[in-house]
């Protein structure tokens, strides 16, 4: 029987803020089949084996969001329980190795709680702040990870990742300017604009607008001043010129004269913070694509491009940007049949799961604050907005490039059926069936049909299209019962499985 000792059992008398969602965690982890995920791992005991311990506290700091160890499960998802004393020793030799044993030393927080009658201690690892988190003593490569459940060391390239979000971690905390009397910091900054997109009334006393500054990770209060952090400087500067190495960070606009970058005819570099900036941003994009004058009961403009899109992807270069790539900065470019956005980094996830896949994110307290601007979803790539905003325009669909050392998504003007080449349509496909996918629906001869405006009569063009997309493998058959060819079903390459185990369950 596990001993109910109130001093250890502090869910009762100081609730962690993280425990609601690790008995989520662990709930999803029991039910219906028991299944470690990356978030969670069971140990029935303690093990005697410290360097496997470590390893764990390793993966779960380089984790995003962190993780649980949950003690008083068996391997198989039994819950066991454990006692007040075992709990105890778990704590403080836990802590000792989290300390001691991995570098960056990482701080871990624990809780007991009462699950299915038998109390369980949980340690939270949270996410590091500066990543890797290796084994000391044995160098960045003794770095560990979570995925399929298990921890396991890093590859070298998930190492050159984990490293790349740790110094820009480190970017968005370190000091643009600092020594500052806080008139000095507010004059730098676009303080009325962000009470503006807080939709909040700007306070008439210095001391509560310091302190919502500092809670947002824009000022800190030192004992020689105030330092406007990179993060403060990137979201609200008047001017980023005024400012060290964000200088360099100026969103770049070049407009081309033709389909390549033989002419510019026009440039420009934004010297305001992101956040601050964007509208104006956003507006002179938007005049300088091509544009038609529409008249219905009153005289619009029509643009070339759809604003939602080109708000996203904008929106996503300024966030998903890699800080440690030098000399560089997020780049649009506007051509006469196509639009590139650039930013530097290489994405973190395949450009081909943009759609579907949990979004990764390099600058979680950038993304978070943009968030909070209602400028973007945070951490998301809004990607499925960017297809949807195609499709509406009857654009080709979005091409994604992933280089060494950058992201580069292209958006191209109309083109009708007929001019699009091979690739464009298969493209096109592709990202349809993904949107579909993740709104519950299948693809299917007529939803081709809808999306490049072909008439049912011309049913063989949308079968051709669905025949090259499948032979290029971006898609697959989702249903072979259908009798009719035009009635078949299909789902992107990646979702297959999820369709063929639906169906065994509505078989079985």
């Amino acid at each position: 029987m596990c001993n109910n000792n109130p001093q250890l059992i502090n869910t009762v008398i100081n609730m962690p803020i993280w425990r609601e969602m690790a008995l989520s965690f662990l709930e999803k982890s029991l039910r219906p089949i028991p299944n470690e995920s990356n978030k969670i791992d069971w140990k029935e005991n303690l093990s005697q084996n410290k360097e496997r311990l470590a390893e764990h506290i390793s993966a779960f700091a380089n984790e995003q969001g962190g993780g649980w160890l949950v003690f008083g499960i068996d391997d198989s998802g039994n819950v066991k329980g454990i006692n007040t004393d075992d709990s105890k020793l778990i704590i403080d030799k836990l802590g000792n190795i989290a300390r001691n044993k991995v570098s960056p030393p990482v701080s871990l927080d624990h809780t007991i709680v009462k699950y299915e009658d038998e109390h369980l201690l949980i340690i939270y690892i949270p996410e590091s702040n500066h990543k890797p988190v290796y084994i000391r003593g044995e160098g960045l490569e003794a770095s560990f990870i979570r995925t399929a459940g298990q921890t396991r060391r890093v590859s070298d390239f998930e190492l050159r990742e984990l490293v790349k979000i740790g110094d820009n971690n480190f970017f968005e905390d370190r000091f643009a300017t600092k020594g500052l009397k806080i008139e000095e910091a507010i004059d730098l900054l676009e303080v009325d604009v962000y009470y503006r997109l807080l939709r909040k009334k700007k306070p008439q006393d210095l001391e509560l607008i310091k302190e919502e500054l500092i809670d947002d990770n824009i000022l800190v209060d030192l004992q020689d001043g105030i330092a406007i952090t990179n993060l403060g400087a990137l979201v609200l500067a008047k001017d980023k010129k005024r400012f060290g190495e964000i200088k360099k960070k100026q969103v770049r606009v070049i407009v081309y004269d033709g389909t390549n970058r033989v002419s510019a005819i026009k440039e420009t570099g934004g010297i305001r913070g992101y956040a601050v900036g964007f509208e104006g941003l956003i507006r002179y994009i938007l005049e300088n694509i091509p544009s038609k004058e529409v008249i219905k009961t009153l005289r619009e403009v029509e643009r070339e491009y759809p604003e939602d899109a080109l708000r996203e992807l904008a929106a996503n270069a300024l966030i998903h940007q890699d800080f440690t790539v030098r000399g560089a900065s997020p780049m649009i470019e506007i051509f006469d049949d196509r639009i590139e956005i650039t930013n530097p980094g290489s994405p973190l996830i395949d450009p081909l799961r943009f759609l579907d896949y949990p979004p990764k994110s390099r600058n979680e307290k950038l993304a978070a604050l943009m968030k909070k601007f209602s400028i973007c979803e945070e951490r998301g790539s809004g990607i499925d907005r960017v297809v949807q905003a195609t499709e509406n325009f009857r654009l080709p669909g979005p091409l994604i490039k992933r280089g060494e050392d950058y992201t580069r998504v292209t958006l191209f003007a109309h083109k009708e059926l007929n001019q699009m080449t091979r690739e464009e349509k298969i493209r096109s496909c592709y990202w349809h069936a993904c949107l579909r996918h993740e709104s519950n629906m299948m693809t299917d001869n007529a939803s081709i049909r809808e999306r490049f405006d072909i008439k049912r009569t011309n049913h063989a063009i949308a079968s051709r299209i669905i025949s090259d997309t499948l032979n290029e493998g971006l898609i697959k058959v989702a249903d072979l019962t259908s009798n009719s060819k035009r009635d078949i079903k299909y789902v992107p390459y990646w979702a297959v499985n999820e369709h063929v185990e639906e169906g065994s369950k509505q078989l079985g």
